[in-house]
């Protein structure tokens, strides 16, 4: 059933999808290039799936994501393609951020081939699995992710948007954390004038209270969130009453470094982490 579902994602229907890009490649070409395996992960916009490359059997993940589900399109030579792609490809020099390697279309929807490091779980699986991170872990491993975040919006003016411990993949073996799933991803102007798109537990106070969404403030409060799952295994806020006050409780077996995540995102912290927006 799932070998024949597989195959029905890969099939060509004969009329022609005028908004495809020009320079997409055809599904007969996906499938003489790549096998796919299994589904590994699926959420409301996409389904990814553990694939390889035939000519070197490279390890790849495969995305895909139905015409409807594209969250976001793109204009680039007078075609329209779905935004996250085009996300991957600007962000191909930023630390930390998963690869885009190609991508295909078909009359359903789009294919993106993106690597996929061996022996990586994603954050949320990790927790679930082991337990909450030491400090050292966890600072190692945010450090990572700040700095890729930081990076996308120094150099891109992007902001990710739906930064959460699903979308973060660790390296068992060597530590390295990469930036996964772009489909919600924005410029920073065009994130302001649209709703908050990322999971609702880590949406900021700003957003329930004024239905107002800022960009750099919303990416280092979904940070903090991240922040403390990393810590204590579990999310800060329980519901949308306690996001809007704020209150946090902290566990005993944190040291007294760690009760920075009680800050407020005040205009000094928020210079500190993004210093190119506030010249």
């Amino acid at each position: 059933m799932l070998k024949r579902k597989l195959q029905d994602l890969t099939v060509c229907c004969s009329y022609q999808v005028d908004f495809l890009h020009q320079k997409a490649h055809s599904a007969k070409e996906f499938r003489r290039q790549y096998t796919v395996l299994e589904e590994i992960g699926r959420g409301g916009f996409g389904i990814v799936y553990r694939a390889v490359r035939i000519a070197d059997n490279l390890p790849v993940a495969v995305k895909f994501v139905e015409h409807k589900h594209v969250r976001e399109w793109t204009m680039t030579c007078n075609q329209l393609i779905p935004s996250e792609v085009c996300h991957l490809e600007t962000c191909k020099d930023v630390p930390g951020v998963i690869r885009l390697i190609d991508w295909f279309a078909n009359s359903k929807g789009f294919l993106i081939v993106m690597e996929r490091p061996e022996n990586c779980m994603d954050i949320f699986d990790l927790i679930s699995t082991y337990g909450r991170l030491d400090e050292d872990t966890a600072r190692a491993i945010f450090i990572q992710v700040v700095d890729s975040v930081c990076t996308m919006y120094a150099k891109h003016g992007l902001i990710h948007r739906d930064i959460k411990d699903e979308n973060l993949i660790v390296n068992m073996t060597t530590g390295e954390v990469k930036l996964v799933d772009f489909g919600a991803t924005a410029s920073a102007e065009k994130a302001m004038k649209k709703e908050f798109q990322g999971t609702r537990s880590y949406c900021p106070p700003e957003w329930f209270r004024q239905l107002q969404y800022l960009p750099l403030e919303a990416t280092s409060w979904s940070l903090g969130v991240l922040l403390f799952i990393l810590v204590t295994g579990q999310l800060p806020f329980k519901n949308e009453i306690q996001i809007c006050l704020g209150r946090v409780k902290f566990p005993s077996y944190l040291s007294k470094g760690a009760f920075f995540l009680d800050s407020n995102v005040t205009p000094e912290f928020l210079s500190d982490l993004w210093p190119s927006a506030m010249l």
